[in-house]
């Protein structure tokens, strides 16, 4: 026979040889990336640079990326991606809302280390993510990873529910108790559409010309990022972000341990009209002012920007 058989894997031979596999050269096969080190993910996968300087979110900036870089580390060798990360954060958040619905104390106090749990992942999933981008030019996952994201951060609003739920127990059903989880709960609905509108936004600047894409991504920052100012900026406003992020996203991951604590501990706890104050109930009731008022902000600053629009 002449002629091959498999034109993918075989030649055809000239009358008097043999037929058998092609000789065509390989391709030359890319260079495997430099081998994963400490000091590589810190200049490449950290947020905000190699010292996490530019971070917006003083929280993350002074603590969290201080250690987060070696739990990214682990994922890499264990294998793990920054979607697969995602998913783990989104576990531990909703075990977290679990624990805080049942009874026992000790189980809170396992659902906010679970909360620290899940917003440690929440730095590794973008720092690997980073990684895979900038180091292994990995680009094929588009947007997927921001909108996995979004989903595990409703997990947040889960937690919101199930402390209020405990707590709505705890004082027998009182209506005020369920107002202050409501004034949480409802403004607290705006973010995931805001992290929706920055998805659009993602899509846009890679197709999109011109500076619309710019305007929009402008107009869907979200409230911490806008109470973020620039270290350039005046002292006043960086105490304001100070203040904002203590109280709202992310520094009431730490309150919530801290107030925990204090309620597992059986700390003293402050009394109104005779009846004792849960740390717990103190927390949700900040909570509720600062959700409320980002609400409104947002409202405001967004309706005047779209209204601006023709």
């Amino acid at each position: 026979m002449d002629k091959a058989l498999d034109a993918n894997t075989y030649v055809s031979t000239p009358a008097g040889t043999s037929s058998g596999l092609a000789t065509s050269a390989p391709a030359p096969a890319a260079p495997d990336p430099a081998p994963v080190t400490l000091a590589l993910l810190k200049d490449v996968a950290r947020k905000g640079g190699t010292a996490s300087s530019e971070d917006p979110f003083w929280l993350s900036r002074l603590f969290y990326r201080k250690f987060t870089i070696y739990f990214t580390w682990l994922c890499i060798k264990l294998g793990i991606g920054s979607n697969a990360a995602t998913l783990l954060s989104g576990l531990a958040i909703f075990a977290a809302a679990v624990c805080y619905v049942m009874p026992s104390k000790w189980a809170w106090l396992a659902g906010a280390l679970l909360v620290h749990l899940y917003f440690i992942l929440d730095h590794v999933d973008g720092e690997l993510a980073r990684y895979e981008t900038v180091h292994l030019g990995r680009t094929d996952a588009g947007s997927s990873g921001l909108f996995y994201d979004t989903c595990c951060h409703a997990g947040e609003l889960a937690l919101v529910g199930a402390i209020g739920l405990r707590l709505f127990a705890i004082y027998g059903g009182a209506w005020w108790v369920a107002l202050i989880v409501l004034l949480v709960y409802f403004p607290g609905n705006i973010m995931p559409w805001q992290r929706y509108c920055e998805a659009v936004v993602a899509y846009a600047r890679k197709h999109v010309e011109g500076d619309r894409a710019a305007l929009a991504a402008e107009m869907v920052r979200s409230s911490s990022y806008a109470w973020a100012p620039a270290a350039g900026q005046l002292m006043s406003g960086r105490l304001i972000s100070a203040l904002t992020q203590t109280v709202g996203f992310p520094g009431y991951f730490v309150t919530l341990l801290v107030c925990t604590i204090l309620d597992v501990a059986g700390a003293r706890a402050p009394t109104l009209g005779g009846y004792p104050i849960s740390y717990l109930l103190i927390w949700l009731a900040v909570r509720a002012l600062h959700s409320s008022l980002a609400a409104l902000k947002s409202v405001r600053v967004y309706g005047r920007r779209l209204a601006s629009l023709r």
